[in-house]
């Protein structure tokens, strides 16, 4: 192309809808390059985020696996995802239970060994939420919930559970969740799994 030409060039007008049409093109482009140029930079970021977040999935995993992690609170979902309340999960390693018997009674000890911590200092009131009963043979002969709550001192309760029923034999004391209650809240089920044998 010679100098002529490019005069030429310089001449030519062009209507407002295809100079409107050039300008659109332009800055297509203009933020094609800058989408692609903000893709490439993230690249690296977003690789080493996925990565740390594979790997404390994996350690969080690990953990509640080896049961090395602790309870936690989870909210409880109602109808239409509203929360209608909490609980305390995997709480199996925090509370010490022992067994015993006195005539007709079963007494069970529990120790809080967090009594520090939440959501424990806050208890007055502890029970048993929800149990069975087994024999020796696997059979369920006792299957109850809810007993009444007793004092807690130096976060130790005592709960007696009548045994009246049963024949004399061995049988195992299945906990599966106990109920904490404070004063102004709403009592707290803790959940886990306690097993304890004990011979009437």
């Amino acid at each position: 192309m010679d100098l002529e030409n490019l005069k030429n060039l310089k001449k030519i007008k062009l209507s407002d809808n295809v100079k409107k049409n050039i300008m659109q093109k332009y800055n297509f482009e203009i933020r094609k390059q800058e989408e692609y140029k903000l893709k490439k930079s993230f690249k690296k970021p977003a690789a080493f985020a996925a990565a740390l977040a594979a790997c404390l999935c994996l350690s969080i995993t690990a953990l509640a696996i080896s049961g090395t992690l602790g309870g936690f609170f989870e909210d409880i979902i109602g109808f239409g995802g509203a929360i209608t309340g909490t609980r305390y999960q995997q709480a199996t390693e925090e509370i010490n239970v022992t067994v015993s018997t006195l005539e007709t009674q079963l007494i069970v000890k529990s120790e809080f060994l967090k009594a520090e911590a939440p959501p424990y200092f806050t208890f007055e009131e502890f029970g048993i939420n929800s149990y069975e009963i087994i024999d020796a043979d696997g059979n369920v002969i006792i299957s109850n919930t809810a007993l009444d709550f007793t004092t807690v001192n130096n976060g130790c309760s005592e709960i007696h559970i009548d045994i009246s029923s049963l024949e004399h034999g061995n049988y195992s004391l299945l906990i599966h969740s106990f109920v904490g209650n404070s004063k102004a809240e709403q009592p707290l089920v803790i959940y886990g799994e306690w097993n304890c044998v004990f011979d009437y």
